[in-house]
C-alpha cells in the first residue's frame, strides 16, 4: 500500500533541506553548491573557502611590501618582522644615509639607528614579498633584531592585536619637528618621512596562517604568504638609487672633492638638498624644489623587474668602493629604450 505523506509535512521536509543547502563561492570567485558550514558549525564566518578559521573573505586583500634584513634569514620569513611598501621602505633605507656624520663610534643620542643591524650590517638584502591580509588592520608594532633573533612590541599607549599592524609614515612622523637648534640630519630624516610617506606594516607570528597559535582550529588568521618574488644585495639598491639623484643634479656632486663618496658631508648634503630643496636642511621643506618621487620609485624598484635589455650587472658581496661605483656608472651602448638615465642599466642579481 502506497503511503503518501502530507502536503504540508512535503514542505516543511523541503524548507529544511533549502537551509542547509545554498549556493557558495570560494575567496578566488569560484561558485560551487554545498552545505551550509554555518548549519554544521554554528558559525558561519569562520569558514573561508576550504580553510576553516581562515582570512574572512570580505576583508582578504593582497599587499605587495618589501623588507630589508640580513641575508642569513629565511627569503620571504616576515613573521615577528616590520615591513614596507615602496615609499615606506625609500624612508627607512635612505634615512640612513646621514649615519656618517650622525653617528660616534657606532652610537649617538640623536637617532637610534646607528646600532640597528638591519641598517648598519654589511650583509642586508631587501626582498619583495606578496602578503595576503585581512585589511582590518591594527595598530603598528615595533619589531627588532636582538641577540640574533625577532620579537615585537606594541607602542606604549596603543592597543596591538593579531591583525596586520599598519602605520602611516608621514602622520606618524609629523609630530616629530625638529627645533630650530637641531643639527641638518635631524631636519633631513624628518623631511623624508613627509616627503615620501608610505606605509609601514608588521607581521606578527600569532596572527599567521598555518602558524602554531592559529592552525589548531581555534583561532582565526589574518595574514599568510602568497609570493616571494625577489631578492636583491642592498648596498646594489643604494647604487641605484644614488645614481640616480647624482644623475639629477651632476654640479652639486662635482663641487665635492669626492664627488661619489657617499660618507662625506659634502655628498651627503647635496644628495639632500637635491632630494627635498636645499632649505630641507633647517625648515620643513617644499614640495616645489623637491624631486619627483617617481624617479625613486623607478630606481628602487628596477631591480626587482630587470629585463633582458638590461645592460650592465653589478653582483655586490662587499661594499662598492667609490672607483667601484664610477666604474658601474659608465655608459654602455645597449640601454634599454624605455630608460633615459644611465641608473636604468644597471642589474642586481637575485641572492
Amino acid at each position: 500500500m502506497d503511503v503518501q505523506l502530507p502536503f504540508s509535512l512535503l514542505l516543511l521536509l523541503l524548507m529544511t533541506i533549502v537551509s542547509l543547502v545554498h549556493f557558495c563561492g570560494d575567496s578566488h570567485g569560484n561558485v560551487f553548491w554545498g552545505v551550509s558550514m554555518a548549519a554544521i558549525e554554528g558559525d558561519k564566518e569562520s569558514y573561508v573557502g576550504p580553510n576553516h578559521f581562515g582570512i574572512d573573505p570580505d576583508f582578504v586583500v593582497n599587499i605587495t611590501i618589501f623588507h630589508i634584513n640580513e641575508l642569513n634569514y629565511t627569503k620571504g620569513d616576515i613573521a615577528n618582522m616590520d615591513t614596507a611598501d615602496v615609499f615606506g621602505d625609500l624612508y627607512f633605507d635612505l634615512r640612513a644615509y646621514v649615519d656618517s656624520i650622525a653617528c660616534v663610534n657606532g652610537s649617538s643620542h640623536w637617532i637610534p639607528d646607528c646600532t640597528n643591524p638591519e641598517i648598519d650590517s654589511t650583509n642586508l638584502g631587501i626582498t619583495e614579498v606578496v602578503v595576503e591580509v585581512d585589511k582590518r588592520f591594527t595598530n603598528y608594532s615595533r619589531c627588532n633584531e636582538v641577540d640574533g633573533s625577532y620579537s615585537c612590541n606594541c607602542v606604549p599607549g596603543l592597543d596591538c592585536t593579531n591583525h596586520v599592524g599598519r602605520e602611516d609614515v608621514a602622520v606618524a612622523h609629523r609630530p616629530e619637528v625638529p627645533s630650530n637648534f637641531f643639527p641638518d640630519f635631524m631636519w633631513w630624516r624628518y623631511n623624508l618621512a613627509q616627503y615620501f610617506g608610505g606605509y609601514w606594516y608588521s607581521f606578527l607570528q600569532k596572527g599567521q596562517c598555518g602558524s602554531k597559535s592559529t592552525s589548531n582550529g581555534t583561532h582565526p588568521c589574518f595574514w599568510r604568504v602568497v609570493d616571494v618574488r625577489d631578492r636583491i644585495r642592498k648596498n646594489c639598491s643604494d647604487v641605484i638609487i644614488k645614481s640616480a639623484v647624482e644623475e639629477h643634479n651632476p654640479a652639486c656632486f662635482q663641487a665635492c672633492e669626492q664627488p661619489r663618496n657617499s660618507s662625506s658631508p659634502c655628498w651627503i648634503s647635496c644628495f639632500f638638498s637635491t632630494l627635498m630643496g636645499a632649505s630641507s636642511s633647517h625648515k620643513v621643506y617644499d614640495p616645489e624644489e623637491s624631486m619627483d618621487k617617481s624617479i625613486l620609485f623607478n630606481a628602487f624598484t628596477l631591480p626587482f623587474h630587470t629585463t633582458s635589455h638590461a645592460s650592465h650587472v653589478v653582483d655586490v658581496v662587499t661594499p662598492l668602493s667609490v672607483s667601484q661605483q664610477e666604474r658601474s656608472m659608465k655608459k654602455n651602448a645597449l640601454r634599454p629604450p624605455h630608460r633615459q638615465y644611465q641608473w636604468g642599466n644597471i642589474v642586481c642579481p637575485s641572492v
